[in-house]
């Protein structure tokens, strides 16, 4: 365990990939839990001063305690409703997130959550103008694990590979959950796409990224889109 003269010396990157590697190992982890949530607010503002950084830690912070929260019955028995998603239960240098602050405060830059990515929050405390993204990237939806069957699978993020592993991430996805029906000139797909549509740049941005990663011809137009319903049994999926 750290002392607290030597939490100005941690890196906390590094702190927040072996932790969600004990999640993954099965192996103990209260002693990550208790020195994320004593680090020095500072520290974790300066150590995570640009997106890749920032994306690495919080998607690695977001998955972990996923796990940590679907092991709990009292959370298991709400799962998927909203106070799963909503408590402030997150403990990361002596403030409280919950899984929502983290997704669509921090990773997904202020978005309202329920306003499908065509939304932003413009009255943010500072905190959150803090540690949030300076640009948006949508391919931080195929990074988040949040406990459901249709999630992505976990992975442990580095911030100096982030930009391949969310590309890898999302190519990986796109070829499992995504089908064109060439007969109907119909795009099938998560339901993921649908939530958070306004990410992806809407219709037509949803459209041309699987145009770009060829799940749909490249000369097809007026494609239709169909979301299949999201499978919320609780799955754990490790890579």
């Amino acid at each position: 365990m750290y002392n607290l003269l030597e939490m100005s010396d941690i890196d906390i990157l590094k702190l927040s990939e072996k932790f969600i590697l004990a999640i993954k190992m099965e192996e103990q982890y209260v002693e990550f839990t208790i020195t994320l949530a004593r680090i020095d607010y500072n520290t974790l503002y300066n150590q995570l001063n640009n997106d890749d950084k920032k994306k690495a830690f919080w998607i690695n912070i977001y998955n972990a305690y996923t796990q940590i929260k679907l092991s709990n019955e009292k959370f298991r028995s709400i799962y998927p409703k909203f106070a799963f998603f909503e408590e402030e239960d997150i403990v990361i240098a002596n403030h409280n997130f919950s899984l929502d602050d983290i997704e669509h405060k921090i990773l997904r830059k202020s978005q309202v959550k329920l306003c499908m990515g065509y939304c932003t929050r413009w009255c943010v405390l500072r905190w959150e103008s803090d540690l949030r993204l300076t640009q948006q990237d949508y391919r931080i939806h195929f990074g988040l694990n949040c406990g459901a069957n249709s999630c992505p699978p976990v992975a442990f993020y580095d911030h100096s590979k982030i930009d391949k592993q969310l590309e890898l991430a999302m190519k990986n996805f796109l070829r499992s959950d995504s089908v064109y029906d060439s007969s109907k000139n119909t795009l099938v797909t998560s339901k993921i796409f649908f939530w958070f549509k306004g990410d992806f740049g809407g219709n037509t941005g949803l459209i041309n990224l699987h145009k770009e990663n060829d799940i749909i011809p490249k000369d097809v137009n007026n494609v239709s889109i169909e979301y299949r319903e999201y499978d919320w049994k609780i799955e754990k999926k490790y890579v």
